[in-house]
Order: C-alpha cells, then sequence, then structure tokens
C-alpha cells in the first residue's frame, strides 16, 4: 500500500486499525499525512498472515496514535525444535521474544536432544541453551563457541558423566534457584575443563558426589578473568583440587561456599610456566573436616585472598587455611581462620632463596589452629605480618612450640632463610584455661637457613605460655615498644631466649635521639642476665613488669649525650656513718645531710660538731642495693664546698663489694659544712 487516508473523521473519534498480511506477506503500509506516531514510526509485520493492530484518536486536525498491540498478533512462529514447546504466540510472548532475537535461543530436547546438538545449532555470534529439565551429560560436550550461556532451571540437576571442555571466551553456566550441576565420573581428567577466557560459573551447586579423582574437579587452565560467583561446592574428593587455576590471569572467586569431608584444596592458585597470577578470592566460606588445604598459592603472584571464613569442623583434620607456596606481592588480609590442623596462614618457598617475596598478611583473625596462627618459614623475603589478631593457637599435640607469630627455618620444609620481616601492631595472646600459645611472637633458627633482619614494633602481647617474644638466633632483631606514659622507648618485656642460644641484639629508636643497643645473653630477662650495652643507658623491665637492677658493661667506646642512673634506691642519711668525738666533732654532734642520688652517683653533706673535732675523720658508705655482684667497683669522690680549711681533699681509702671508706685529710673546722659527692662504676 503506496498510500492510504482515513476519511469522514469526527474531533473526539477513536478507531482501531487492523492491517493483515496475506498468504505471500511482504507487504509494506505507508501512512496518512495527518497520522502522528509515537517516535513517529510504525513498521507493520510482513510475516504471511501477520496483523498488526494500532489504535488512534481524531483531534480535530490530526490522528494521534494512542496504544499499539505487539508486532505479529496471531502469528505462529516455527518452534525452534519439534520438542521444544515454546507454546503458540501470544501478545506476552510476543512483546518479550519476537523477530531475530528467538535465534539465539536453544532449548534442549526433541530434534536437539543434547546440549552438545543446542550448541551446534547456535548461531556464529553464540546464544542461549536452556536446560528445563533434568540432563545427563554422556559423552564429552565441547563448547567451542564464544557469546554462549548454558541456562540450568530452578531444581534442575546436569550430571557429568563425561567431561564438559569449554575453549570458546564469554561462556558462562548460570544456574536458577536450586540448580545442579553433579559429577558421575572418577576417571580421564577435569571434569570441567576450560581453556577460554572469561568463563563464568555463577548460582550453581556443584556437587563433587565424592568421587576421589586424582584430578581437579575444575581446571581453568592458560584461561584469564575466569569467574565462580555464588555457587555452592559440596562432596568435593579430588586428591588434586576441586578448583584449579593454573598458568591463568585474573580469575575471580567470591561469594561460594564450600564443604567437604574429603578431597585436597578448595582452591589451587598454580602457575607452572610462569608466575602469573592476579586472582581474587573474596567473601567465602570454606569449611573441611579432613587433611587438606583451604586456599594454596603456588608459583603465583599479586593474589588478594580476603574476607573469607575459613575453619576446620573437625579440630586437627585440615591443613594450612591459605599457604603461599612461593609466590610474590599476595595480600592476604581481612579473613577469619579457625581451627585447622596445621597453621591458620604460612609463607615459604622451598625451591629458591627469597622465592616468596614481599607478601602482606594484614587485619586477619587466626586462632585455634594445631600449630601456629601465623608463619613464615624457609625462603619467605619482605613479608608485612601487620594488624592481626592471633590467639589460643599451638592445639595440636606437636604444638608446645608454636606461637601466635612465628618465624621459623627448618630443613624438612626448605634450607632457605627468612628474612627482612615487619612484624607491627598485632594482637597474640592466649585466653584459654588451659593455654596452649607457646609464644606471641616466635624467632627460631632450626635449619641451614636463619631467621634474620625482623623488625617487631608495636605489637601488644600478653598471657602466653612461655614468653611474649622467643627469640634465638636473629642476630639484627629489632624489638621497638612506645612507653606513652614516660615519653620513651623500651625493650618489649618476656622476651625468652633458650640456654645456649646465639645473642640477640635489640635496637629502640637506631636513628633517633632514643637511641639504645642491646645485646641479650643466654637467658630470660632475669638479675642474673648480663646485658651488653654498646649505645648507651637503658631501661629494662622484667617479666612481671617491674624494673630490675640488671649488671651493666661496657664493649667498648660509648659516646652519650646524656647518662642517667635513674634506677635502684635513693641513700638516705643512714646509709653515711661518721665518728664524732675526736674526729667530726661532739657538743652539738656532727651530722650528714642533704643525701641525694643512688647507688651509682651520689651526694651528701657533713656539718662538724661544735667541739672536739679530730685530723683525718672518716666517712664509711653502704650501698644501699646491696652488694655489686662481680666485684668491688670504683669508686672516685670529691669536695664540692670551698669552706675551711679549703685545701683539704677527701681520699677513697677502700672500696669492696658492699662499702665505701673515704678519709678526710686534715681537721674540721667546728660547725663548718662540708658537701662530698661520688660516682661509682663496676668492673
Amino acid at each position: 500500500v503506496t498510500s492510504s487516508t482515513i476519511s469522514n473523521p469526527v474531533t473526539g473519534q477513536r478507531i482501531t486499525l487492523y492491517l493483515a498480511q496475506d498468504g505471500t506477506g511482504g507487504w509494506t503500509f505507508a501512512w496518512p499525512a495527518n497520522v502522528q506516531l509515537r517516535k513517529s514510526t510504525y513498521v507493520v509485520a510482513d510475516d504471511i498472515s501477520a496483523v498488526s493492530v494500532i489504535k488512534l484518536y481524531f483531534d480535530g486536525t490530526n490522528w494521534r496514535e494512542t496504544g499499539r498491540d505487539a508486532d505479529e498478533v496471531g502469528y505462529v512462529p516455527t518452534p525452534v525444535t519439534s520438542g521444544g514447546n515454546l507454546g503458540t504466540a501470544t501478545r506476552l510472548f510476543d512483546a518479550y521474544i519476537r523477530g531475530n532475537e528467538i535465534a539465539g535461543v536453544r532449548l534442549v530436547g526433541g530434534d536437539l536432544a543434547t546440549i552438545q546438538a543446542a550448541h551446534d545449532n547456535l548461531p556464529a555470534g553464540g546464544g542461549v541453551i536452556v536446560i528445563n529439565s533434568d540432563e545427563t551429560i554422556s559423552s564429552t560436550l565441547t563448547l567451542s563457541k564464544s557469546n554462549v550461556s548454558l541456562l540450568v532451571g530452578s531444581a534442575t540437576t546436569l550430571t557429568l558423566s563425561a567431561q564438559v571442555t569449554v575453549s570458546g571466551d564469554d561462556v558462562e553456566i548460570v544456574c536458577g534457584r536450586g540448580g545442579t550441576v553433579t559429577v558421575n565420573f572418577g576417571s580421564g581428567n577435569a571434569n570441567l575443563y576450560v581453556t577460554g577466557d572469561r568463563f563464568a560459573l555463577r548460582g550453581c551447586t556443584f556437587d563433587g558426589a565424592s568421587f576421589a579423582v586424582a584430578f581437579p574437579n575444575i581446571l581453568v587452565f592458560g584461561a584469564d578473568d575466569a569467574e565462580f560467583t555464588g555457587n555452592r561446592f559440596i562432596n568435593h574428593a579430588s586428591t588434586q583440587a576441586l578448583m584449579q587455576i593454573e598458568d591463568s590471569d585474573g580469575a575471580l572467586v567470591e561469594s561460594n561456599w564450600f564443604t567437604a569431608a574429603t578431597g585436597n584444596r578448595f582452591v589451587y592458585l598454580l602457575n607452572d610456566t610462569s608466575n602469573t597470577g592476579r586472582h581474587r578470592a573474596l567473601h567465602n566460606k570454606l569449611e573441611r573436616s579432613n587433611s587438606a588445604f583451604f586456599i594454596h598459592i603456588d608459583r603465583s603472584d599479586e593474589n588478594e585472598v580476603g574476607w573469607n571464613y575459613i575453619r576446620s569442623t573437625t579440630q586437627g583434620a585440615s591443613l594450612e587455611g591459605v599457604n603461599i607456596g612461593t609466590g610474590d606481592r599476595n595480600f592476604i588480609h581481612d579473613n577469619t581462620i579457625l581451627d585447622t590442623g596445621d597453621s591458620g596462614i604460612v609463607v615459604l618457598s622451598s625451591t629458591a632463596a627469597c622465592g616468596s617475596r614481599a607478601n602482606s598478611i594484614v587485619s586477619n583473625i587466626v586462632a585455634g589452629n594445631d600449630l601456629n596462627g601465623i608463619g613464615l618459614t624457609g625462603g619467605a623475603c619482605e613479608t608485612l605480618i601487620a594488624n592481626n589478631s592471633t590467639f589460643n593457637n599451638g592445639q595440636g599435640v606437636d604444638g608446645s612450640n608454636e606461637a601466635g607469630i612465628s618465624l621459623r627455618t627448618f630443613d624438612a620444609i626448605s634450607v632457605h632463610p627468612v628474612q627482612d620481616t615487619l612484624i607491627v601492631g598485632n594482637l597474640s595472646f592466649d585466653n584459654q584455661g588451659s593455654p596452649t600459645q607457646a609464644e606471641g611472637i616466635s624467632l627460631l633458627d632450626q635449619g641451614t637457613g636463619a631467621v634474620t633482619n625482623t623488625i617487631i614494633q608495636g605489637n601488644y602481647l600478653f598471657s602466653n605460655v612461655t614468653a611474649d617474644i622467643e627469640q634465638s638466633g636473629d642476630a639484627n632483631t629489632r624489638l621497638i615498644q612506645w612507653d606513652s606514659s614516660n615519653s620513651r622507648f623500651r625493650v618489649v618485656p618476656s622476651i625468652y631466649l633458650p640456654n645456649g642460644s646465639a645473642n640477640g641484639i635489640f635496637i629502640l629508636d637506631s636513628g633517633g635521639t632514643h637511641r639504645r643497643i642491646l645485646s641479650v645473653q643466654n637467658g630470660a630477662f632475669t638479675n642474673a642476665t648480663t646485658f651488653l650495652s654498646a649505645g648507651g643507658g637503658v631501661e629494662l623491665v622484667d617479666v612481671a613488669g617491674t624494673t630490675s637492677i640488671h649488671t651493666v658493661s661496657d664493649a667498648g667506646v660509648t659516646s652519650n649525650r646524656r647518662l642517667t642512673a635513674g634506677l635502684g634506691t635513693t641513700l638516705v642519711a643512714g646509709d653515711i656513718a661518721i665518728v664524732t668525738t675526736g674526729a667530726w666533732g661532739d657538743t652539738a654532734n656532727a651530722t650528714v645531710g642533704s643525701v641525694t642520688g643512688k647507688d651509682q652517683w651520689f651526694q651528701w653533706t657533713i656539718t662538724a660538731g661544735g667541739a672536739n673535732t679530730g685530723a683525718n675523720p672518716t666517712i664509711v658508705i653502704t650501698f644501699t642495693d646491696g652488694a655489686w655482684t662481680v666485684a668491688a667497683p670504683i669508686v672516685t669522690c670529691n669536695r664540692q664546698d670551698f669552706n675551711a680549711p679549703a685545701t683539704v681533699t677527701v681520699t677513697v681509702t677502700s672500696v669492696t663489694t658492699t662499702v665505701i671508706t673515704l678519709t678526710f685529710d686534715g681537721t674540721p673546722t667546728a660547725t663548718n659544712t662540708y658537701k662530698f659527692s661520688c660516682h661509682v662504676g663496676g668492673v
């Protein structure tokens, strides 16, 4: 129809036009000039026997469209398969699936009796395969086309009795509520084998059906940007891994639930040919009761593992929660890891020195594990351990030496050193009635490699069984704690050094004004311990939190801005004995006064009596904190006044470990006051 008109219109009139094709179809229609259409157009359906419907209203000048029905009312489309029941055409159907959009949908059934047949029948550009009843894959299914969505209907089960291989890009398997993918074979290769980029498995229950296979249930190999979101993985039994992502980049494993009583790793991020990675495992819940890993990173870099809940449902059954076995720049954060049969988080490299570098372990809760909360062993370098809470670990039978945070060399695992570690701001403690966590932080050399260059700062450690910090062999450990109440740095309390261990050097603020350097020799912080000070005076606090007097000796030239003997007991007048008659004088007897200082540095005054003074009187001073434990100290004493006789000096007559005896080399003048001071140093 090349032209048309509507005759004899009446203002306010409403009409409905039905435009029907004949048995040939393909006819076009030209609208009257005074018909105003929405979007300025309406193309009539051109299929055989198709009917197009439009409603118009006359406003006195023009016919205005007030509504249109879907194109092709009454048209019965040819079903995509004779057995795939799409129903007859309805207005609802025509409104949502019409024209070439239907060409991209294939229902499994009838002429397309298998998923493979439906896939092969899709257009070259891909499309949608719908499974709305239970299906079994009995021979290898190959999804080679790209842009394919395989939809498993609600409460529908797709059984894998043969392997599914995905080589096309942008392929997804999506399940409705209750949709399940079940494994039903245990030989050959991976149940689901993916080599195409951007594969996705979403919203499915993936049931391993307890098949003990020696290959992964799901293997993503050389394929980038895979996605596993919102799935439920159950009954995993593979001795290799449930999900192995190998030689691939950028996978996302998020918001899944993993549970199993058998099998090996849940998530295995592995690279054989190069250290690729950049995978993310986020917001997952992982629970198991057998001896296996939860998340294992091996030769894979720049992965993020965060906000996961990881727990062994049977104490002592599983292995590490997160294991980095060679990998750089991985970020392990904000996970809750409980009750595993090994350590909560482990970093190591058995293959090379510093094979695992620059990994960060931050803000995790790690508790109740059989061995350590967080463990670094040989090959772990440049690791940051910050703001974690580790408590009540060491639950296993061999947990007597286990710590909240452990740095340890052990040849059975790796012969390489653990080095350049920063441990800062962590909370490590044990609050059980029968505590099991031996140390808050443990540094142990138990193998060929060494634990070296460790900085420990600002951690809160308490109520651990053996010590808050155990150190053996790291000659460059730095322990720093800011004492805010006294505005100074001090050594962290409760440092345990096993007898026979190498010395530990503890450096406090080595670049600032509070420089202190200590070498602690074989033992705990007790009064019997010898401390070697090569950088200045230091306040030492014992395990009980009380200040103690320790033997301090100088290993060489010491340079100090100021040195203050602030510890010990203040001397009193009773610690200084004098003779009055015939010496310091009587008739208003001589007196000792103005005593200040402690055993090491002190001063006092003596006021002579009114009469009967004598030549060369003595002064006997008793050390108020008891005997010097090594040998009699070296003592220097002087007069600090100019009273008559002004030229007379005071001489140190004798020194023992308990007393100093001085002689005034002249005769005191009655009633004059004399001032003295002494400096005492141990040898």
